[in-house]
């Protein structure tokens, strides 16, 4: 009950977490994130497997890290 935030990093956590509610590909279910919040963020898995994703998606950088380093700084407050 005290979790504020979650990070699902990766489709296993998202399918775990989200289940049925997550989106039918990794993509769509992190560009939902705003569906999600504020306390579910899922997050592609930071494996250097994922530096085409992450160059190819490249909204995640420009809306989503921002997002949620402002959601961060909020909580730490």
């Amino acid at each position: 009950p005290d979790v504020v935030l979650v990070l699902l990093v990766g489709t296993y956590a998202q399918g775990r977490y989200l289940g049925e509610r997550r989106a039918p590909t990794l993509t769509e279910t992190v560009r939902r994130w705003r569906e999600y919040g504020p306390r579910e963020w899922p997050l592609p898995h930071p494996s250097p497997r994922n530096g085409v994703w992450l160059r190819r998606e490249a909204w995640f950088g420009t809306e989503v890290v921002p997002a949620l380093r402002a959601r961060i700084a909020a909580l730490a407050r």
